[in-house]
């Protein structure tokens, strides 16, 4: 970036004083972005202007350095008593604002000049290409059957099966795509780096919490708002960020160093008020490697996962809370933790099940109170053991013994030594064990589902994604009257004559 103050040295020879009372110098004017390095770092760009140029557009004495104007920034005051590094209060000044990225080398933007000086000038926004819009804000996807084009055949296998896909822009060097009144409808090849993240969740065939449909271009007037950055660059050369930054601090970087060929994808927000048929109602975060914040009107459910796939967890529409973690699950509180369930507490350890209290453990059941060890069964007392039941105590066992070590008593109204016959003791019965859904991996076709791949006695466990439950409850329902969906708390009265029912 150049760091010159640059003057106007006079009227370009294509100049006209007055564009209908407006003088002409003033702007705006289209200029082309022809670089963005700024050795400030206060978000200049230089581009180039025809109207002001006799030369070539590839010489850089041509280029005309502009200021950022962000649609809203500002500072509080600082004190000129304060000398030296500052102070926080009543000090230095504290920055807010919006702040953009400027945008690619060969984009055009929009420049003004204030009282026509070309050293005040800024730029003001972007003159988009008509046909690009696709990958904003959400890098949309598409329709595999019609509009999605791998680029070889293993791109092709692993995504075998989706129903939509995320898509780059359309080839504005096809002239049959250019031309063409329906270009968001052409062909358009895989974003392979959001595409294999989405695989490696296992959420690719997922249309609501994977792949989705949110662009501008998806219908007229477009129903979805939000933003996306540009995510990091892919240079020709291969430049790194920290090769970038040295040249500028020593003044070696070429313009053909940092010329970008694509981006892996960035950052979004997407606010989607619903296609035209209402479906992709949501508001989604995600980062650029993928990390994901949902919240869904349509799909009716709330969920987040972590980029790598790991661990998820979801609000779903029937009351259900679902959590999957691949390595654990933690809790600690000072506090109490409190677990209470209307009806069954179901637990299933692959190992062990361990507990420990530095006081006392009480168990309770208002029924039967039973233990099962296919093994050993043992208890241990430092000591004192009772066992009391207000009706009979029944031992029963294959042989035995009984160690008093000192004293051994008994006392009863009467003591039978072998004779009459003892009273029998039944073996409960084992626990239920119910086989589950689980997901297995492979790298050709990545997650899929694997029907009974679990042994629990849960009735519910959620799994890596793919996970066939979603948004679908166990059995049990909560009673709603007359058929209707509890009131929101701050919903108005339903007007006469409308009917709410409720969704299935």
């Amino acid at each position: 970036m150049a760091t010159e103050v640059q003057r106007s040295r006079g009227r370009p020879t294509n100049y006209k004083f007055d564009r209908g009372g407006v003088p002409a110098e003033f702007g705006p004017f289209y200029g082309v972005v022809k670089n963005t390095t700024d050795s400030a770092r206060s978000g200049r760009i230089q581009v180039y202007i025809e109207a002001f140029s006799n030369g070539s557009e590839t010489d850089p004495t041509k280029w005309i350095t502009v200021s950022y104007m962000p649609q809203f920034f500002g500072s509080t005051p600082y004190n000129p008593a304060k000398t030296g590094v500052g102070s926080y209060i009543d000090g230095n000044s504290n920055s807010y604002g919006m702040w953009f990225t400027p945008p690619d080398v060969g984009i055009t933007v929009l420049c003004v000049f204030v009282n026509g000086d070309r050293s005040q000038g800024f730029y003001i926004g972007t003159a988009p290409d008509q046909s690009i819009g696709h990958m904003v804000p959400a890098i949309g996807a598409a329709p595999v059957r019609t509009q999605v084009v791998a680029e070889n055949e293993n791109q092709a296998k692993y995504f075998e099966g989706a129903e939509q896909l995320p898509v780059v822009e359309i080839n504005t060097n096809n002239i049959k795509f250019e031309e063409n009144a329906r270009f968001f409808d052409a062909p358009k090849p895989i974003q392979s780096v959001v595409s294999e993240t989405m695989f490696r969740q296992g959420l690719i065939k997922d249309p609501q919490r994977g792949p989705i449909s949110s662009s501008s271009q998806r219908e007229s007037p477009s129903a979805v708002f939000g933003v996306s950055t540009p995510g990091p660059a892919v240079y020709r050369g291969g430049m790194k960020l920290g090769e970038i930054q040295r040249k500028v601090q020593t003044g070696d970087l070429k313009p053909k160093d940092i010329e970008v060929i694509g981006r892996v994808g960035g950052h979004s927000i997407v606010m989607d008020d619903g296609d035209t048929d209402g479906n992709t109602r949501l508001i989604r975060f995600r980062t650029t490697a993928g990390h994901q914040i949902t919240m869904s009107d349509s799909g009716d459910f709330f969920y987040i996962t972590h980029a790598n796939g790991l661990a998820w967890f979801e609000l779903g529409a029937q009351g259900t809370l679902d959590v999957y973690a691949t390595n654990s699950i933690n809790l600690r509180t000072r506090g109490d933790i409190n677990l209470h369930a209307d009806r069954d507490i179901n637990m299933y350890a692959g190992g062990s099940i361990k507990a420990k209290a530095a006081e006392d453990i009480t168990l309770q059941a208002d029924a039967d109170l039973t233990a099962i060890a296919q093994q050993n069964l043992k208890l241990y007392s430092k000591s004192y053991v009772g066992i009391k039941a207000d009706g009979s105590l029944a031992l029963q066992s294959t042989s035995g013994s009984w160690d008093g070590g000192g004293a051994l008593k008994f006392t009863a109204g009467g003591i039978d030594l072998n004779g009459p016959a003892a009273d029998s003791v039944s073996a409960p019965n084992n626990l239920t064990v119910t086989k589950l859904d689980d997901t297995t991996f492979s790298s050709a076709t990545g997650w899929t589902v694997k029907t009974d791949g679990l042994d629990s006695i849960v009735t519910r466990a959620p799994t890596h994604e793919p996970y066939p439950y979603h948004n679908k409850g166990v059995d049990i329902e909560i009673p709603l009257e007359a058929g209707q969906p509890p009131p929101n708390p701050s919903a108005v009265p339903i007007p006469a004559g409308i009917e709410i029912t409720r969704r299935s």
